[in-house]
């Protein structure tokens, strides 16, 4: 039974009970939580956004700073085509590569005069589940993997993760996201936890989440608002992660 949705009221988020099915009550049964990065679990201050304006210089030899981008919700491929496209370029997959080799280690070099930071309660929240046997923590990020790896260590949150699914291959969230849920399904011997959460920040995020028949916590950390993940079908919606406790996944 999907939890009732919810909407932050008080810095907390109501409505979310579950109920018990026969096999036994939720809270005894592992649970997965997969995280967006970007807007979600941390702040790079625009260090993506320079990245890929300089790399975009470096290898297509086209000026853009990029300032008039949405950025949010989306994934290293899909930028990548979306910007050339409005410059009325082609790419061969000889320049991608280019361009996904250069992007790391510019990013990298962005990281160390300003690091990411993570957003209000990601630490604590993450640190929790991290502990908690009944839960399994992973990645559903439009970041290639190299440069997602970069801003969770710059951010001091790259040992929680171990497994995800990352944008190298695909620029559409629903194939990352299914992605996602083979690794996990690697990480589990097999088996998929009976419970899926997405948390992210966009109304992609919840696009991703239905393509792998997920729940959804939408975080109005950015550009959408409550309103706008709930909307676009959120399980539930808060505006930052720092009153969520492990247990809200659980329905407790």
């Amino acid at each position: 039974m999907l939890p009732s949705r919810g909407v932050r009221k008080g810095g907390r988020a109501v409505g979310q009970t579950r109920e018990s099915t026969g096999n036994g009550p939720r809270r005894h049964r592992q649970t997965a939580v997969l995280f967006d990065i970007d807007g979600t679990l941390i702040t790079t201050h625009g260090a993506g956004r320079r990245a890929f304006a300089v790399c975009l210089k470096k290898v297509f030899d086209i000026e853009d700073e990029l300032l008039d981008m949405q950025f949010a919700g989306g994934t290293d491929r899909g930028l990548l085509a979306r910007i050339l496209e409005r410059h009325g370029r082609a790419s061969s997959p000889a320049d991608e590569r280019l361009f996904f080799r250069c992007l790391p280690g510019v990013l990298k070099d962005l990281l160390a005069r300003k690091p990411a930071d993570p957003l209000p309660g990601v630490r604590r929240l993450l640190s929790s589940l991290a502990e908690d046997p009944r839960f399994v923590i992973g990645l559903l990020t439009g970041n290639i993997p190299a440069c997602a790896h970069l801003k969770l260590h710059s951010a001091g949150l790259e040992r929680y993760f171990e497994f995800g699914g990352f944008g190298e291959r695909h620029a559409d969230r629903a194939r990352i996201a299914r992605t996602a849920m083979r690794e996990m399904m690697l990480r589990c011997g097999g088996v998929l936890p009976p419970v899926i959460w997405v948390v992210g920040d966009t109304i992609f995020d919840v696009e991703a989440a239905k393509a792998i028949s997920a729940f959804t916590l939408g975080v109005a950390a950015g550009r959408f608002s409550v309103r706008d993940l709930l909307d676009a079908g959120a399980t539930a919606a808060v505006e930052s992660l720092e009153h969520v406790r492990p247990d809200f996944f659980l329905g407790s």
